[in-house]
C-alpha cells in the first residue's frame, strides 16, 4: 500500500487538475466560481501536505478558521442576478459533479485514515480539519447536483439557506 501522505499529495494534485479542467469546461458562472474556489482549497491542502512531508511544522491554528462553504456563500452573494439565472445548463456538468463527489469522498476517507494513523496530535487535528473541508466540498457538490436535477425545488430550498 502506498504511503498515506504520498497518496494524499497525489489526490490533491489530481483535484487541482480536475477542478481546473472543470472550471474551464463549464459555461456556468456559479459552477466556474465553485470549481475555481476548490482549486484554491486543493492548492492550500497540497501546500500543507508538502510541509508535513518535509517535516516542517504546521500549526492547526493556521488552518482551522477556514470553511469552503463560507467562502462560497461570499462568492454566491457577489454574483449578479443574471449570473444566478444563467446557472448550470449542461448535462455534462452533472457527470463532472459526480466525479468530483467521488474524489471528495475518497479524499475525506484518506484524511480520516491519516488522522487515525498519525502519532502527532497536531498532525491528527490537521488531517481531521482537511477531512472536514473535503466533506464540505462534497456537500457543496451534492447541492449543485441537486440543483441540476431539480432546479425548481432547489431554488425554494436554496433561497432560504443563503443570504443573497
Amino acid at each position: 500500500m502506498a504511503n498515506p501522505l504520498d497518496l494524499a499529495i497525489k489526490t490533491e494534485k489530481d483535484g487541482i487538475e480536475f477542478y481546473t479542467k472543470a472550471a474551464n469546461d463549464t459555461d456556468d458562472a456559479l459552477a466556474k466560481k465553485m470549481f475555481l474556489s476548490f482549486v484554491e482549497d486543493e492548492k492550500r491542502h497540497l501546500e500543507i501536505l508538502q510541509k508535513i512531508s518535509c517535516d516542517e511544522y504546521v500549526c492547526i491554528a493556521d488552518i482551522e478558521n477556514y470553511s469552503p462553504k463560507e467562502n462560497l456563500k461570499t462568492i454566491f452573494s457577489e454574483m449578479s442576478d443574471e449570473d444566478k439565472k444563467e446557472s448550470v445548463k449542461a448535462a455534462s456538468d452533472i457527470d463532472a459533479l459526480q466525479v468530483a463527489m467521488d474524489m471528495e469522498r475518497k479524499g475525506y476517507d484518506q484524511y480520516m485514515n491519516a488522522a487515525k494513523a498519525a502519532d502527532d496530535e497536531e498532525q491528527k487535528k490537521i488531517y481531521e480539519k482537511m477531512a472536514g473541508e473535503e466533506k464540505e466540498h462534497y456537500e457543496l457538490l451534492e447541492e449543485a447536483k441537486s440543483y441540476l436535477e431539480d432546479t425548481g425545488n432547489w431554488y425554494m430550498w436554496y433561497e432560504h439557506k443563503f443570504p443573497t
